[in-house]
């Protein structure tokens, strides 16, 4: 668990996260993306990077995958 401030949004875990930044990064030169959700939800549904964030919230990240 990571403090955040009141008003916290998912950039803000990013800051606090720079591991996973980094992963965001390489995977987004690579032409892929990271999945981040928000309570089972992604963020691209919600409000992207500044999606809000409230006490209790779970944030997951997924890494691309591919399979057949």
């Amino acid at each position: 668990m990571i403090g955040l401030s009141e008003n916290a949004r998912v950039k803000d875990i990013l800051e606090q996260l720079p591991a996973i930044k980094k992963e965001i990064e390489k995977y987004k030169n690579k032409g892929y993306s990271m999945i981040i959700m928000v309570n089972g939800r992604r963020i691209e549904f919600l409000r992207g990077y500044d999606t809000a964030l409230q006490e209790g919230d779970e944030v997951s990240f997924f890494p691309p995958a591919a399979g057949g």
